[in-house]
């Protein structure tokens, strides 16, 4: 039950014309582990579907380590960033620290990015030019679960259609979020489904 749940509740709120990948043969795919030993699960189901370069980074890394990896993803035509130490505190910036939302902020002006944020919808407010993101999703959580579930909505293992239960800025209110309903590949499941 608690699987159906977290699936039903998985928000996409930008990104419907890339999202679910497509074409994986074209893409050469980096994910970033924002928030260290924290997104293993989420990578590893990516991983399930294709090869993908993993990276990790804490939000509270200096510029000059945001800096380095921004040049370590240049082969990379997609970034997956997951941010997996989101805090639900306004007073911690929703564990968005303000390097972390201009690291976000330049990646996506030079490459496609898909900002998956495993927590607080509010930390939304937090990122600069939402707009320029090539995708966003809001999962809730940063349970073993909500990664799988994430990670096969983003190669359409499983559809989307959650829809988001608070107002996180002016441009995204409540209400707001995608529908895709159709597979395009395998969903991993277990044997209870």
């Amino acid at each position: 039950l608690r699987r159906k749940v977290i699936e039903q509740g998985i928000t996409l709120l930008k990104g419907d014309d890339i999202l679910p990948l497509k074409r994986l043969d074209t893409l050469k795919i980096a994910y970033i582990e924002v928030g260290k030993c924290k997104g293993q699960k989420f990578f590893d189901q990516l991983e399930m579907y294709t090869s993908i370069a993993s990276f990790s980074i804490d939000a509270e890394s200096s510029l000059n380590a945001f800096d380095s990896l921004l040049v370590s993803l240049e082969p990379f035509n997609l970034v997956i960033l997951g941010c997996h130490s989101i805090d639900t505190r306004a007073s911690k910036n929703y564990g968005i620290s303000p390097q972390l939302s201009n690291f976000i902020f330049d990646l996506s002006f030079r490459k496609k990015v898909i900002a998956d944020i495993f927590g607080n919808p509010y930390s939304i407010s937090r990122l600069m030019n939402i707009q320029s993101l090539g995708g966003l999703i809001i999962s809730f959580d940063n349970s073993n679960i909500c990664q799988s579930l994430s990670a096969q909505m983003i190669f359409g293992g499983i559809g989307v259609k959650g829809k988001l239960p608070v107002s996180a800025t002016n441009s995204i209110p409540i209400g707001s979020g995608y529908l895709i309903a159709n597979r395009i590949r395998l969903k991993y499941s277990i044997p209870e489904e």
